[in-house]
Order: structure tokens, then sequence, then C-alpha cells
């Protein structure tokens, strides 16, 4: 069984970018969801320079796709903070967790470096899905395998 927990990066800044980018992401997400609801369950955790919102554990399918209708936070982005917050979540969970980030690549190097190590030390893969970031970028300069999908 898949644990996973999606991570939406809700702050002004990237909202500010582009103002239907929260739609855009749960139209490009949908059927990524659906499947991934076939293995398992998904929890979700808003961000900006806080835990805005977190949703625990779930199967139903409405209810995570809701989660891209909130508004965002003004401020920032803390991935790190957001990755921490996902490890607790994961912490006592059987089977596979996987931890996916959305909403673009607005972090600080120096977080996202500590968040990437923090999940490794746990054997906890970060996927980025869609390709804000340069896999190269990470694997080349950074020596992190990070995947992107």
């Amino acid at each position: 069984m898949k644990n996973a927990v999606l991570l939406v990066q809700g702050s002004g800044q990237l909202a500010m970018k582009n103002p239907n980018i929260f739609q855009q992401m749960k139209e490009e997400h949908e059927d990524f969801l659906k499947d991934l609801l076939n293995e398992g369950e998904i929890a979700i955790i808003q961000f900006s320079h806080q835990i805005d919102e977190f949703f625990e554990f779930s199967s139903d399918y409405k209810e995570i796709l809701s989660t891209f209708d909130k508004k965002p936070s003004a401020g920032g982005s803390d991935i790190e903070l957001a990755v921490e917050k996902a490890l607790e979540m994961l912490k006592d969970r059987n089977g596979e967790k996987i931890i996916y980030i959305t909403g673009g690549c607005l972090y600080g190097l120096p977080l996202l470096k500590s968040a990437i190590e923090k999940a490794k030390d746990q054997n906890i893969e970060l996927i980025f899905l869609k390709d804000f970031i340069l896999q190269e970028f990470f694997e080349v300069k950074l020596g992190f395998p990070v995947s992107i999908l």
C-alpha cells in the first residue's frame, strides 16, 4: 500500500505569477491522483511560509481535489517545514512512503537541500510533479537524485 503526502505550495508569490495556477494544478493532477488512490491513501499539506492547512490520509477523491480550491496565503515558501510535517505524518504508516511536491520551485536552495536530505535520511522519496525545477541541477550540481513526474 502506498502512503503519499502531496505538498501543495500555496504561497501568494506563486499566485501572483499565475492567478489560475491552483486550477491548473488541479486539472493537471486529476488523473495522477485518481491512479494514486487506487494504490493507497493521500494526505495533503498546503504550505507557504507556514503550514496553512493539512488534510489527514484519505482515499476520498473529491475531498483531495477540493484542496486545490483553497485560497493561497501571503508570503514565501518554507519547503523544509512542509517536508518535516509530511515526515511526521508518514512516521507510523506501513507500506511505501512517498512525498510529492507540486506548485513550482520558489524555495530557497538551502531549505530545499535540507528538505531533500531529511527525506533521504528516512528512506522516503521526494518526487516533484511537473518540471518546475531542473533535474540535472540537483543531480549534477548538488549530488541529489530527484525524481520529476
